[in-house]
């Protein structure tokens, strides 16, 4: 089984990407308290709020995700810029396989999608979010 550990993030400020992934897939986790809370803020004005929980299972690192109300490829694309970043390095690259929610109401108790890493869990670990670009395409009509 697993366990959660810790969660920790930014707030992105961004256009809007890309799509990198990295880890296996791994079974979804419920989104409780220990999962940061964030959002992302195209320069268009699209505010994509997002759950982020960093799990643990057999001494390797697992990262879960889910967004409310991504809209059209440049959604997935904002989501794809992210990196999480453990100690400095690369813990997984590409958040754009995250479960998407309808609706504005809290994200709490419902499935986050989740990738398990080849990252082996180490103590008092730093955390964070970074965006991989800072220029995107544009949404085709």
């Amino acid at each position: 089984m697993y366990k959660t550990i810790f969660s920790l993030l930014a707030v992105a400020v961004l256009s809007a990407c890309g799509e990198s992934q990295s880890g296996t897939l791994f079974p979804d986790a419920t989104i409780d308290e220990s999962f940061s809370t964030n959002t992302i803020r195209r320069d268009d004005g699209v505010v994509t709020p997002y759950r982020l929980g960093i799990l643990t299972d057999e001494g390797t690192y697992v990262v879960c995700a889910a967004a409310q109300n991504i809209q059209g490829s440049q959604g997935r694309q904002v989501l794809a810029a992210l990196k999480v970043t453990i100690n400095g390095d690369t813990l997984q690259r590409g958040l754009g396989w995250a479960r998407s929610h309808p609706g504005n109401t809290s994200l709490d108790g419902r499935p986050a999608a989740c990738r398990k890493t080849t990252y082996p869990v180490v103590e008092n670990a730093q955390i964070g979010v970074e965006l991989t670009q800072t220029t995107f395409g544009r949404e085709r009509d």
